[in-house]
């Protein structure tokens, strides 16, 4: 069988991007088809960032600021350690 040379070299249509118009926007602006990876990608990213940012905002003051043992909400003596007598 025998191909004609129309058949052969008909390369079929693009079919057109189901993107929204502002995801299309996004891509084009940050060439995000061109880096390999795609709008939903990025704000997944984005959005896991964001929550570690913000554990790490509200986590690193009570690491820095005088937290204790002894303020902590368990105690050392549930962790098996030796309890400090006060003077009295």
């Amino acid at each position: 069988m025998t191909l004609i040379n129309d058949e052969r070299e008909h390369t079929p249509e693009p079919l057109e991007d189901p993107k929204p118009p502002r995801l299309k926007i996004l891509d084009t602006v940050f060439k995000l088809t061109e880096r390999g990876t795609t709008v939903e990608r990025e704000l997944r990213g984005g959005l896991v960032t964001f929550i570690a940012m913000a554990y790490i905002v509200v986590l690193n003051p009570l690491i820095l600021g005088g937290f204790s043992a002894d303020t902590a909400p368990w105690t050392s003596r549930a962790a098996g350690c030796p309890q400090r007598r006060s003077a009295r």
